[in-house]
């Protein structure tokens, strides 16, 4: 088992976040009420509970990511997993009500938790003159909470229609959007350079991680399988 946690050297608090810091609280740490905001769109999408149509359109839309990858060679089958994976959305529209929640696989709920919870804090912070810098400044990073490959550069397009106007950020997020935080999986967290490895678990032994020169040698053959775990996965 490995923990993993956010970056967040480039996250800009507003004034009244700044102001809500309680020395006291080992907990309080920079960026806390985001963190604390993350964990809420969380419990909140948890309580949608899943059914087959959810499953089946999900499974679309990972086959279609893994044809992409894997099967460049032949775009049909990702067109055809993409093909039924809309099928499905639109058969939830139809029986779903305006209120329902999104529907994830675990991975998935945490990378879509993030990229939400940073979009209604920008939200808010574009309401409110003082809070404004506060709020441009987290738009120009809302790239640095995705946690999973986006090879056709879906974030950054709709980072840059927000900042020219070309899209609102209060509507509704594009649905292309939605897939890709949707399809994210354990494997891009272990990948991604936006988080950070803080522990590894491993046959019942806790191992703290910390940065160390890129010539470094492992002292045992523990740690060597240990730095093992830490490798990209899907190498080539």
């Amino acid at each position: 088992m490995g923990i993993k946690r956010p970056v967040l050297d480039w996250y800009v608090e507003n004034p009244y976040e700044q102001s809500r810091h309680d020395p006291r609280d080992p907990e309080d740490i920079y960026g806390i009420g985001y963190l604390r905001h993350v964990r809420g769109i969380a419990i909140d999408q948890i309580n949608g509970l899943y059914d087959h149509k959810t499953v089946y359109e999900l499974a679309a839309l990972y086959a279609a990511r893994a044809a992409r990858r894997h099967l460049g060679v032949v775009p049909q089958v990702a067109d055809a997993a993409a093909g039924v994976a809309n099928f499905f959305k639109k058969w939830d529209e139809k029986s779903d009500s305006a209120e329902s929640v999104l529907r994830f696989i675990c991975s998935g709920l945490v990378q879509y938790s993030f990229f939400e919870a940073l979009r209604r804090r920008i939200i808010n912070d574009l309401e409110i003159p003082e809070h404004r810098e506060a709020g441009l400044s987290n738009l120009s990073n809302l790239h640095r909470v995705i946690y999973r490959e986006d090879p056709e550069g879906l974030i950054p397009r709709y980072i840059e229609q927000v900042q020219s106007g070309a899209l609102d950020i209060r509507d509704k997020v594009p649905e292309d959007v939605l897939d890709l935080l949707k399809t994210a999986t354990p494997a891009d967290f272990n990948n991604s350079p936006n988080l950070k490895w803080h522990y590894v678990i491993l046959k019942g032994v806790i191992w703290h991680i910390e940065p160390a020169d890129p010539d470094y040698v492992a002292t045992s053959p523990e740690e060597s399988e240990v730095l093992e775990m830490l490798h990209t996965e899907h190498r080539s």
